[in-house]
């Protein structure tokens, strides 16, 4: 289940590589996770990394 809160915030940035001559696009967005059936999943804990 994922809740969302609050509305998505889009953000221009057209100054931090002017001389680049680049625009940065950033997304925000609040939200909340909840698994439905934890017990869909397993540890592996036993691995080498």
């Amino acid at each position: 289940m994922i809740g969302l809160y609050g509305t998505l915030e889009i953000l221009v940035d057209p100054y931090t590589d002017f001389a680049k001559d680049t625009t940065g696009i950033r997304a925000l967005q609040s939200i909340d996770i909840a698994l439905r059936h934890a017990e869909s999943f397993a540890a592996m804990q036993d691995a080498i990394a």
